[in-house]
């Protein structure tokens, strides 16, 4: 599980990402929007539609998406920054390394 200060929850937060995205980008599996956060850490969200499968292809999806970020993305994002990922359903039968690698992609990370 991601520590407190590594999620974006709070709704005002959320909608400052949508409306002042600096980064947009669109993947077979997922869109991604970002903007810099001037805090000392990155944060981020992950907002899976009803489209995607019942609940627990949801909540598995968005559990695999956390253990992407916090062990293999998170340290490796140059300049902190809020994440809203939006996962499509093509994500579900992709694996990790796929999912981590455009997550990279979408992030700007050198692999």
């Amino acid at each position: 599980m991601l520590r407190k200060e590594e999620r974006l929850a709070k709704q005002k937060d959320i909608q400052l990402v949508i409306r002042q995205q600096q980064l947009k980008f669109c993947s077979p599996f997922f869109n991604l929007i970002a903007r810099e956060n001037g805090l000392s850490n990155s944060r981020i969200a992950i907002a899976v539609s009803k489209k995607v499968g019942k609940a627990v292809a949801r909540n598995r999806l968005r559990r695999r998406l956390r253990a992407i970020y916090k062990n293999k993305i998170k340290n490796q994002i140059h300049a902190p920054v809020d994440i809203m990922v939006y996962p499509k359903n093509e994500a579900l039968n992709a694996d990790n390394e796929t999912i981590e690698n455009w997550l990279k992609k979408g992030l700007r990370i050198k692999r």
